[in-house]
């Protein structure tokens, strides 16, 4: 039998798979769209999320906005929340492997500076 594609919500329910759940929390943040839980996106949806995604999506989880003053403090999630969101987003990145290229904007957005400062951040402030 063919195992299951990672992006089916068929397959991978929020209970069965949190990632899932996380992925969905993204791109309806990015998307300005609610997504039921169970949603698919295309690979091309995928490839076009990128690093400064990533960080604003984290930034919004910790600080309750997407881009933080200063003078701003993560209150709202630990650390350790935002990380495993990171891990959860990086699992349906199509390009896992490659390190992102700020150059091209390419490769895996979950492994860029930007994405890693917010959450080394968000640990100090804690």
């Amino acid at each position: 039998s063919t195992p299951p594609n990672r992006n089916s919500g068929a397959n991978h329910t929020e209970k069965k798979h949190p990632y899932k759940a996380c992925l969905v929390e993204l791109l309806s943040f990015l998307n300005g769209i609610s997504y039921p839980h169970h949603h698919d996106f295309t690979a091309t949806r995928l490839r076009q999320i990128t690093d400064r995604d990533i960080a604003c999506f984290l930034q919004k989880k910790a600080y309750g906005v997407a881009l933080p003053t200063p003078s701003d403090r993560p209150t709202k999630t630990r650390s350790s929340t935002i990380l495993f969101a990171k891990k959860a987003s990086s699992h349906f990145i199509p390009e896992k492997r490659p390190l992102w290229d700020e150059i091209r904007g390419g490769g895996n957005p979950t492994k860029s500076d930007a994405v890693n400062e917010v959450i080394a951040k968000v640990k100090n402030l804690k």
